[in-house]
């Protein structure tokens, strides 16, 4: 039954926020994954955390990527990339993975390095029912959860317009 499978559940969303919280963007492919299973019955604490960290640090990464972010949030699994998690990672210069602080990348005349960039009106409408969706749960969630939930959300949507 779906009740004996919540503590895997939860423990497999803490490992992959630690995974999310070492390589920042990791995630980002499945950003429309996760807000699917966050809408079906599971551990909505751990998997609220996860998809808040996950929206946070594509929305964070996404002007240097150029992708859209449209496609991010509403995206499935995608078979292309070997499942449902792009388990690759990058590699700087020496072949050695380095430190990602989960910052904001700096820009040109930027307010504190924050990069200001105005969404599409569908990346915006998508990033607005993401952003929905996890406040509409944060209700379920235990205070602390809450303050992080709310601290994460803000930091992700700080460099956004409109």
């Amino acid at each position: 039954p779906a009740s004996e499978q919540r503590p895997l559940q939860a423990a497999a969303c803490e490992c992959l926020r630690e995974l999310e919280s070492c390589v920042p963007g990791l995630l980002a492919g499945s950003l429309g994954l996760l807000r699917g299973l966050l809408g079906q019955e599971g551990p909505v604490q751990p998997l609220s955390l996860l998809l808040a960290l996950a929206l946070r640090n594509a929305l964070a990464l996404q002007p240097q990527a150029g992708a859209g972010l449209q496609g991010l949030l509403m995206a499935g699994v995608s078979a292309a990339r070997g499942g449902p998690w792009g388990w690759t990672l990058a590699e700087a210069g020496d072949g050695r993975l380095q430190p990602q602080a989960p910052c904001w990348p700096a820009a040109e005349g930027g307010e504190r390095g924050l990069v200001m960039r105005e969404p599409s009106p569908e990346e915006a409408r998508e990033v607005r029912a993401a952003v929905v969706q996890l406040l509409d749960t944060s209700y379920l969630l235990t205070p602390a959860a809450q303050a992080q939930l709310l601290w994460l959300l803000g930091w992700a949507l700080r460099g956004l317009q409109g």
